[in-house]
């Protein structure tokens, strides 16, 4: 039987698709839908409410393929963010939403970026090493 990772959690088929198709392809096709539509539900709701504590403000969301990165900041303020970022624990993708909308004030990893970011993710190391760590089996 195969698992499929949602929120970080191993689920069947069936509990993340209402319908699932008879071939491989479609069923491709439907999960990267589920996944797509989700993440962007739950990136909305966790960057608005980021947005709040840091006092910053993205120009847009968008969710797309991206096989080398989880979310991007443009110095526009748009973010993009990964459709499989939803295959993630919460605090995981609390953790892409924080370091994006840090890009904000600095558009790159120095220091004060980094301090920037640990001080709205205590555990943003260990949220950074899960992606290291899991990045690879968050297919579908």
């Amino acid at each position: 039987e195969e698992f499929f990772l949602y929120l970080g959690k191993a689920c069947r088929l069936e509990q993340l698709l209402e319908n699932v198709p008879e071939s491989e392809q479609l069923i491709q096709t439907e999960l990267k839908k589920f996944y797509t539509l989700r993440t962007k539900e739950i990136v909305k709701e966790r960057v608005a409410h980021f947005e709040k504590i840091i006092g910053v403000k993205s120009k847009s969301i968008t969710v797309g393929e991206s096989p080398g990165a989880w979310g991007t900041c443009t110095s526009s303020r748009v973010l993009t963010f990964n459709y499989r970022l939803s295959m993630a624990p919460l605090q995981s993708i609390d953790y892409v939403v924080i370091h994006e909308l840090c890009h904000i004030m600095h558009m790159n990893h120095d220091r004060s970026f980094w301090r920037k970011v640990g001080t709205y993710d205590k555990n943003y190391k260990d949220n950074e090493a899960f992606f290291h760590r899991f990045g690879g089996v968050m297919t579908i």
